[in-house]
C-alpha cells in the first residue's frame, strides 16, 4: 500500500501598509537660544539690581561690563531672562518665547540706537547685544520645526 502525501503549501503574502506619523524631536535650536539668552539676561539684571540697589527706580545708572542699566532696566533684564529660561522648557514653548522676546529685544536696541532714555540709563552697547540677541531669537524661533514628520513602513506577514 502506497502512502499518499499531502503537500500544503501555504502561501504567506507580505502586506506593506504606509502611515504617516509626525514625532517631537527631543530639542529644537530656539530652546537652546532661549536657553542661553534667558541665562545671559538674567546673570546681567541681576548683577544690576544688585549693584543698583531697589531705592529708586530711576537712579543710580551702573554699569556692568559694557552695559549701562539703572534699577528699571536691571529688573526688565530680570524678568525677560526668567521668560527665556521658561521657554527652553520644551519646543513649542521655546518658539513661542523666542518670537515674544526676539521682536522685543530688537525694538529696544532700535530704539536704544536712535534715543538715549534716562529711566533706563541704556548704552550704545545695550542697543547692539539687544539687536544681536533679538535677531537670533527671531531666526531661532523661524527654523525650529513644531513637528517632524516622516513615513512609516509596516511589512506584516498575513
Amino acid at each position: 500500500m502506497a502512502l499518499e502525501h499531502e503537500h500544503i503549501h501555504e502561501v504567506h503574502e507580505s502586506v506593506v501598509s504606509e502611515e504617516p506619523a509626525a514625532v517631537r524631536e527631543p530639542f529644537g535650536i530656539a530652546q537652546f537660544f532661549s536657553l542661553a539668552i534667558g541665562i545671559f539676561l538674567i546673570v546681567i539684571g541681576a548683577i544690576g539690581l544688585a549693584r543698583a540697589g531697589l531705592h529708586h527706580i530711576d537712579s543710580p545708572t551702573v554699569s556692568v561690563g559694557p552695559f549701562t542699566m539703572t534699577p528699571l532696566l536691571a529688573a526688565v533684564k530680570l524678568f525677560l531672562g526668567l521668560v527665556g529660561l521658561i521657554g527652553a522648557a520644551g519646543r513649542a514653548a521655546a518658539r513661542g518665547v523666542c518670537m515674544f522676546i526676539g521682536p522685543a529685544l530688537l525694538a529696544g536696541g532700535i530704539v536704544a540706537l536712535i534715543q538715549s532714555v534716562r529711566v533706563l540709563g541704556w548704552n550704545r552697547a545695550d542697543a547692539v547685544i539687544y539687536i544681536i540677541l533679538g535677531s537670533a531669537s527671531i531666526l531661532a524661533a523661524l527654523v525650529t520645526p513644531m513637528l517632524t514628520s516622516y513615513s512609516e513602513r509596516r511589512v506584516t506577514a498575513v
